[in-house]
This record gives structure tokens, C-alpha cells and sequence, in this order.
């Protein structure tokens, strides 16, 4: 026991006298690198340190793009396989869009903040840090919030995106509220402070659960409509006496091959291929040249696998077949594919073309082409020219495919081919004519099977792309060539230059190894950075005495996702659907804690289990934990989390809002795209004030804490309707309604404001292709249109008893008539300025303005009308096909109305508790003793 004590006596004095990073005898990873650094001033240090930090974020983001790029070469990978329903070979690829998008795809978005996580546990000697933790919460935030609210801002005036995938959103959304509720409670609640072992590895295995749960949400599982494909086998390269679906012709191709005479001064390399035989020694050498083609057959009618024909008057667009054998030797080959128009000829259509290689390299077996095809009234077919590049001896067979996709006019493609209604697909496999000439030869068989196992042409191709990036790094200015550079882009240039010759440098190509090479290099290059990142954020926080949580929650979480940013914002604008900008940001706020979190944790836990408490760790914790045990002190922490939580869930509400009543995520009117915008970034400060509030406060009970989120969040609804009510006020209702998009107000016609639920035109549009798509009729998101914008209209209409707008759901308004929400409104202002009045009369001082007579002597009395919300509200178009629609009962109608008021009722409850808190004499008493 004696020495026990001397030895704790011991640690502790040690870890007393320990100095910080920014002191004398103080260090981190590799920084800081000079003794005489310590004793600079530190205002210096501060700004060297800061400045440092934010260069080395360019250089991680510059190695994130090339992580990227390998990430999406890895996932791009295809194959062709054997479907059973059909009997069929179908091109499927092999990643799965939503495990890559949770796996590689999140992992290569939050590496930074990842490896920043297990760098600072294993540099604290596996103890736990604020670093690593608060920068996955903070930049979970921003995410959320600010990516989401420049998406919805990026989208173009009288445009929207929607979520295709709604229900893997769902489980990432469900799952990214629990990853921070779970972390709460294994920090607070579980185990207060200490995180065992079992709470690590489960915090882990959510990951592959997350997985498991959204693949099978994607491949409609839980809904028993399976949209993948049953596989029994893939297809291999070369087809082992047979073409696979019947290929048309390929009986004769290897025979014509044999038949072509091969002239020994064709050769170039002969010399080196002694063993090779004559031409004249070669049977069939009579120098006649046969046809190496497959002969084309119209496919004729198509039918469905009833034997019924597909009607489509504007045509289906189809190959003969997909899949053809074509050859290629010595000299390049020209090559014409048909493309049939079926079951139907009547107007102009058209598809776009390209070229996709497989095994085949664009630029070494085949020149890569893209185009249209346009097909007029009555025409059934047009060609595609293709150019096959020549073969040299012993190398091996290769696949690309012709693709024809986008058709617009009314066509659809062949869906009994390969890609389905969505594409088609072509697969050519181009065979080398000297196969049969060579076969005796056994340094060109090594050389074929070599080829065949590490692609020649594809290192060929990584090599001179290796070669145009180190140059492009140094000599491109522009990103765009061509372009003419300004100062700024010369400035970003030579700022830029030392990382991107580097990284171009040191990270090969995606072409090599599938991208897998690129993908190993770029992960140890940002963790390489991360480390240097993690010594100057705990500099800069040491000589400005900036807690490393704030630090984290500011600084880093916005260094590091910053070029999430910007590629969220070009998927919102260019992609068709909202999924890269939403679901992408769900699923890696997930990833974040369950890989983020998880995987440091359980090292440190895994740590301190097999190896026991030591002298450090009595030094810092003594008799406050149990012995050995991973201490994670989370109440800055677990604070945090619970108001990101809580601004998560108002965030998600929000989306789903916009879905319900908008139609659609991202974009619709300017004036709902701004305030969804305001109201996202509100919440981003909401979190980022309350955290540092938090951190700056150490003794903080949790009565004060609960407080300080209920004035946060009044603040946060006033400044909301606040600045709502600027920009009607100054913009007028049609901003809201998306119909003064050019700068005017559009006048309603009769029928307008006969039914004022008719959906604007981008919706309309949505509907049309819902309709398209086979739903007869889709739900459409009711608008809200008010016919007058301006003070003036509003006098004229109350002193000449012109009829108010109308109501959701309602034809007609009549003058007097107000919603409930309206009247809930006003009732809360009414209050809140009796309340002020009161406080006039108490100190004495007449209220500025008098209050009004209300209400006229001339005004009708108000009767309530059904609002939005409201249960009784009736939709005009749809009472048309379903006039015997049994009533509502007592019951539905209260449940429906506890649910349609229960935002309104919790709004101004709140709202009203906050006035009545802030005006009161005596100073806010919310909470106190």
C-alpha cells in the first residue's frame, strides 16, 4: 500500500509538471519544430498558427478530390451477369449505389474528420480528447444545416429536386438522430464519464447495421419488390466456344480470322518472334479476304415474354442484339451499328450515344465516341461508326460497350435488352485476329496471359495520365482550357501549386490497381496531413486559450468541410434528383459517430482493458473511475450532441415540410427557398452559440443549461418570423408563391381564383411525369396564392369590401372571415402587447403609440374558417372522384386536430413563455429558484 501511494504521489506530481504543447519541453506530433519557438510572442504564434491551419486545409481538400477520384473509380466498376428471370446477361455494376454512397463514398467526405479522431487518441496515448469528437459534432452541423441551406438556395428560379431514394433517406435520417442520441446516452446515462467496452464495439457495429438496413431498404425489401437483379454467375471475358445471347454471326469469326492471310512483311516485330510461322505454312493462306463482321438482322416486333407486342406509337429504339463478336489485327477497322426504331414510327425522336470501356481501353483498343441519333417520322433506322484500333501480337481479348441513353420524342428502349427501359446496352468483345496465327508460340501466349491479368493498355493509360497530371498541376491556371486567368486565378495558383504538384506526385492514378493504389496513397496523405492539422489546432487553442472543443466546432469542422460544400452544391444544381445533396449528408453524419467515434473508442477501450490502469492514468483520474477504464468526461460533449440533436430534428422537419406542401426538397419559390435557407443557418448558430455557451460556462447546472436552450430557441423563432415578415413586407406574397419569379406580379384569372389549389408550372411538370411513369393520378402540394401584394391593395380591399383571398381549400373568403392559425397569432400579439402596456403603466410612461379602437364600428364580426391545418379543409378537385366519402368520426377529427395544431400550439406556447419571461419587472424567472 506504501508504494502504491508513492507511485500515485509520483504520477500525479508528474502530470502537475507536465508542460502544455505551447510551453518550453512541450510537443505534439512533429510540431512545434524549433526550442525558440516557444518564446516568440504569442500573438505571433497565434496568427503563424491559424495561418498554417488553413494551409493545411487546402492541402487536405486538394488530397480529398484525389480521394474522391479513386473512390469513384473503384464504384464505377460494372460486370455483366446472368439474370434468372429472363435467361438474359445484364450489365449491373458492382458496388451497390447505396452501400458505396454509406461505405467508400461517406468514408472519402468525412476522412479528415475520421482520421483527425483516431490520430488525436493515439497521439493522447489512447486517452480520450475534445478534438476528434467535437470536430465529427460540429461538422455533422454544418453539414445539416449550411450545405443543406446553400443546396435549396443553389437551385435555379422556377426549378426543384426531389429525393428519389425516400426510403433510404428515411433510414440514414432515422439512423444519423440516433448515432448522437446513442452517443448521449453511453456518455451520460449508461456509464456517466466512462465508456466501456461493450458500448464502443456496439457503437461500431452500427455501422455495417446502417449498411445492411439501407441496402435492403434499396433493393425493396421490406416493400417485397425487389428491384435487383437475382445473379447466378458472372460472365466471363471471352466466351468459351459461344457468344453469349446468341450473337449474330459469331460462328464464323474465329474461321474468317484463320482464313486472312497474315503477310510475314505485316509483322513489324517478326525478328522477335522467330518461332512464328509462315504465312504460306498457314492452311487457308489462298489470299482471299473474308467478311469479319457479324451479319445484322433486324430484330423485328418487340414482344413481351407473353408474345405480345410493346405498343408505343413514337417507337422503341433497339441493337439486333447486346452482345456482338467483332475482330481487329494489325490495322484499325471501321465499324457501322445499326440502330432500329420498333413498334412504331410516328414522329421525330432522338437518343443520345457514347462509348464505355470495360476491359477495353479508350484511346489504345477503340476510339471513344459520343452523339445523337435523331430519327425522323417514318424513319427506322441510323448507323453509329465506330473505330476499332489495331491489335499487336499476344494481346488479349477486350469488351466496351455502346450505349444509347436519354431519349426524348415519346421513345423508350428495348426492354428484353441489356439496360432495360433506362438504356441500352451494346457489348462488343473484340477478339484478336492473330490468336490463331500465334498459338504456337509460347513468349506470346505468356504475353497474352499477362495481358489478360493486368491489362497492359490500362498501365499504359495510368502512366501517360500520371505524366498529364504533374503537368497539369504546374502549368494549368484555369480549370477550364482555354480560359483566360485572372490575378485571383494566378494568386489560387501559385498558393496552390506546392500541394498539387506534390500530391500529383506522390498519388498515382486512378487507372491503376481499379483505383484501389490511389485509394491507399490518398488515406495516408490525409493522415499524414490530419496529424500536423491536429498539432496547430492545439497550438493555436494553447497561445490564445481557446478550449480545443471551440476550436474543433469552428475552425476544423469548417476546414474540413468545406469541399463537401461545394461538391454538394454542383450535385444539387446538376443532378436530376436531390439524393447527392440530402441523403449523402444523412448517411455520412452517421458514418461520422459510428466510424468516426466507434473505431477510436473501441482502440482506446480494447487499450486500457488488456493493459490495466498505469501511473499516468491514476495521475489523471485516481479514485474517480473504475480502474483501467476508458474516461470520456462528456458534459461539454454530451451538451453539444443534445443540441445538435434537437436542431437536427427541427432541420428534418423542415425537409420534410418542404416535401409535403412543396413537392419538393430543394428549390421552389424564391421566397420559401430563402427562409428555409435562414431559418437551416439560424440553426447552425443556434448550436454553435449554445456549444460554446457551454464550454465557456464550466459550472453550468442543468437547470441553467435547460434555460439557456429555451432562450435560444425564442430568439431563434422571433428572429424567423422577424425576418419572414421583412421580406413580405418588402417583397410581397407572390415572393413566397413562386409566381413573380420574372420580377412582376401575375394577375389570376377566374379560375385561379376559383380554385386556388392548382398547382404552379415546375410542379405540374412532376405531376406529368409521376403521370408518366404510371400513377394516374399524383398527389399534388397545395399552394398558397394570395391575390394582393402591397399596403395599398390591403386598404383598398378593406374600405371597399372587396372580397379577401382564399383559403386553402376554400373557393371563397369572405370579408371578417379568419383562420385559426390567423386568430392564434393574434391573440398572441394582442397579449404580448397588454403585457407591454402593463409595464408602461407600472413605471409610469404612456406607451408610445396609443393603442387602437378594435375592432371598427363598420367591421363584421370574425368568424373562424378552416386554415391549412385544419381537418375540415376540403380539396374541390378531389371531392370530384370520390363524392361518397364516409365522414369523419369524433375521434379522427380530434386526432387530426391535436396533429395539425400541435406546431402552432407548441410555437406560441414557447413563444408566449419567452415574452412573458422577458417582459417581465423583475428579470427572466424561467427555471430559477
Amino acid at each position: 500500500l506504501s508504494v502504491y501511494s508513492d507511485n500515485l504521489v509520483h504520477a500525479c506530481w508528474r502530470a502537475s509538471n507536465m508542460p502544455e504543447i505551447c510551453e518550453p519541453g512541450g510537443h505534439g506530433f512533429l510540431f512545434p519544430l524549433l526550442e525558440s519557438e516557444q518564446y516568440w510572442p504569442h500573438w505571433v504564434r497565434a496568427c503563424l498558427y491559424i495561418s498554417a491551419m488553413l494551409y493545411l486545409f487546402l492541402g487536405v481538400n486538394i488530397a480529398a478530390d484525389q480521394f474522391v477520384i479513386a473512390i469513384e473509380s473503384i464504384t464505377s466498376s460494372k460486370r455483366r451477369v446472368l439474370q434468372r428471370s429472363t435467361g438474359r446477361f445484364v450489365t449491373v455494376n458492382v458496388w451497390n449505389g447505396t452501400v458505396a454512397n454509406l461505405t467508400l463514398m461517406a468514408l472519402g467526405s468525412s476522412a479528415p474528420e475520421i482520421l483527425l479522431s483516431v490520430v488525436e487518441i493515439i497521439g493522447n496515448g489512447f486517452f480520450s480528447g475534445d478534438l476528434g469528437p467535437s470536430t465529427i459534432v460540429g461538422s455533422a452541423a454544418f453539414n445539416l444545416f449550411v450545405i443543406i441551406g446553400v443546396c435549396i438556395l443553389a437551385i435555379p428560379a422556377g426549378e426543384s429536386r426531389r429525393i428519389k431514394e425516400v426510403g433510404v433517406f428515411a433510414v440514414t435520417a432515422a439512423f444519423s438522430i440516433f448515432a448522437y442520441v446513442w452517443l448521449v446516452v453511453i456518455v451520460q446515462v449508461s456509464s456517466p464519464d466512462v465508456v466501456e467496452l461493450w458500448e464502443a464495439l456496439a457503437t461500431l457495429a452500427f455501422l455495417p447495421l446502417l449498411i445492411v438496413v439501407s441496402y435492403l431498404t434499396d433493393i425493396g425489401w421490406w416493400s417485397g419488390t425487389r428491384k435487383q437483379p437475382l445473379v447466378e454467375r458472372p460472365v466471363s471475358l471471352i466466351s468459351e466456344g459461344e457468344v453469349p445471347l446468341a450473337t449474330s454471326g459469331g460462328a464464323d469469326l474465329h474461321a474468317s480470322a484463320a482464313r486472312r492471310p497474315v503477310w510475314r512483311h505485316e509483322l513489324k516485330r517478326s525478328k522477335d518472334y522467330p518461332e512464328l510461322p509462315d504465312a504460306d505454312e498457314e492452311s487457308g493462306a489462298s489470299g482471299e479476304h473474308s467478311d469479319p463482321w457479324p451479319a445484322f438482322r433486324d430484330p423485328g416486333v418487340i414482344v413481351d415474354k407473353h408474345g405480345r407486342a410493346y405498343h408505343n406509337d413514337a417507337g422503341i429504339l433497339t441493337f439486333s442484339d447486346d452482345a456482338w463478336d467483332v475482330s481487329s489485327g494489325l490495322e484499325g477497322r471501321q465499324l457501322r451499328v445499326p440502330v432500329y426504331r420498333k413498334n412504331g414510327a410516328s414522329g421525330t425522336v432522338s437518343c443520345k450515344y457514347r462509348t464505355e470501356g470495360r476491359s477495353a481501353v479508350p484511346g489504345y483498343d477503340f476510339v471513344p465516341c459520343e452523339g445523337e441519333l435523331t430519327f425522323h417520322s417514318g424513319e427506322t433506322c441510323q448507323q453509329v461508326s465506330l473505330e476499332l484500333l489495331s491489335k499487336t501480337l499476344g494481346e488479349a481479348t477486350d469488351q466496351f460497350q455502346l450505349v444509347l441513353e436519354e431519349p426524348e420524342g415519346g421513345a423508350i428502349f428495348n426492354p428484353n435488352h441489356d439496360g432495360r427501359e433506362d438504356r441500352c446496352v451494346l457489348t462488343l468483345t473484340i477478339h484478336n485476329e492473330n490468336d490463331e496465327l500465334t498459338r504456337n508460340s509460347a513468349s506470346i501466349q505468356l504475353s497474352q496471359y499477362v495481358d489478360k491479368v493486368i491489362n497492359v493498355d490500362q498501365l499504359r493509360l495510368g502512366t501517360s495520365s500520371w505524366y498529364e497530371a504533374i503537368l497539369s498541376a504546374v502549368c494549368d491556371v484555369t480549370e477550364e482550357e482555354g480560359q483566360r486567368a485572372t490575378c485571383g486565378d494566378w494568386l489560387w495558383h501559385l498558393a496552390s501549386l506546392p500541394w498539387k504538384f506534390s500530391l500529383a506526385v506522390l498519388v498515382p492514378p486512378s487507372q491503376y490497381c481499379g483505383g484501389w493504389l490511389c485509394f491507399m496513397t490518398s488515406l495516408v496523405a490525409i493522415g499524414g496531413l490530419t496529424c500536423i492539422v491536429c498539432d496547430f489546432a492545439e497550438l493555436f487553442g494553447c497561445v490564445t486559450g481557446i478550449e480545443d472543443s471551440i476550436t474543433a466546432i469552428t475552425i476544423v469542422a469548417l476546414g474540413t468541410s468545406m469541399p463537401d460544400l461545394f461538391a454538394s452544391k454542383s450535385a444539387a444544381v446538376s443532378d436530376r434528383y436531390a439524393d447527392a445533396s440530402i441523403v449523402n449528408v444523412t448517411g455520412s453524419n452517421s458514418v461520422n459517430v459510428f466510424l468516426g467515434i466507434g473505431l477510436p473508442w473501441s482502440i482506446a477501450a480494447i487499450y486500457w482493458s488488456v493493459a490495466g490502469a498505469n501511473s499516468e492514468w491514476l495521475a489523471k483520474y485516481a479514485s474517480k473511475h473504475p480502474s483501467g477504464s476508458f474516461v470520456v468526461e462528456g458534459g461539454d460533449l454530451a451538451f453539444g450532441v443534445t443540441v445538435f440533436t434537437v436542431a437536427a430534428l427541427f432541420g428534418l422537419a423542415t425537409i420534410h415540410l418542404r416535401r409535403t406542401r412543396l413537392g419538393a426538397e430543394l428549390g421552389g419559390p424564391t421566397g420559401t427557398k430563402v427562409l428555409s435557407s435562414v431559418f437551416l443557418f439560424s440553426l447552425w448558430v443556434f448550436y454553435l452559440v449554445l456549444s460554446i455557451w457551454k464550454v465557456v460556462a464550466k459550472g453550468a447546472d442543468l437547470r441553467q443549461q435547460a434555460f439557456a436552450m429555451f432562450m435560444a430557441f425564442c430568439i431563434l423563432e422571433n428572429m424567423i418570423l422577424a425576418a419572414g415578415l421583412v421580406i413580405y413586407v418588402r417583397k410581397g406574397a407572390a415572393f413566397f408563391t413562386g409566381q413573380d419569379e420574372a420580377g412582376g406580379v401575375k394577375k389570376h384569372d377566374a379560375e385561379q381564383e376559383a380554385f386556388i389549389g392548382a398547382p404552379s408550372a415546375p410542379f405540374a411538370k412532376d405531376a406529368a411525369v409521376l403521370r408518366h411513369a404510371g400513377f394516374e393520378r399524383a398527389p399534388l402540394p397545395p399552394q398558397l396564392t394570395l391575390l394582393a401584394a402591397g399596403k395599398e391593395d390591403a386598404l383598398a380591399r378593406y374600405r371597399g369590401g372587396v372580397a379577401e383571398p382564399a383559403c386553402y381549400g376554400r373557393s371563397k373568403s369572405k370579408l371578417g372571415e379568419i383562420s385559426f392559425t390567423s386568430a392564434a397569432f393574434v391573440c398572441f400579439a394582442a397579449k404580448r402587447l397588454q403585457r407591454v402596456l402593463g409595464v408602461h403603466r407600472l413605471l409610469g410612461v404612456q406607451p408610445p403609440v396609443p393603442p387602437p379602437a378594435w375592432p371598427p364600428r363598420d367591421f363584421a364580426p370574425l368568424t373562424r374558417v378552416p386554415s391549412f391545418y385544419s381537418v375540415d379543409t376540403t380539396d374541390e378537385g378531389r371531392e370530384e372522384e370520390a363524392p361518397s366519402r364516409r365522414p369523419t368520426s369524433l375521434t379522427g377529427r380530434v386526432a387530426g386536430l391535436i396533429s395539425g395544431h400541435a406546431a402552432d400550439w407548441a410555437a406560441l406556447t414557447v413563444a408566449g413563455l419567452a415574452a412573458g419571461t422577458l417582459a417581465s419587472p423583475n428579470g427572466p424567472q424561467f427555471l430559477g429558484p
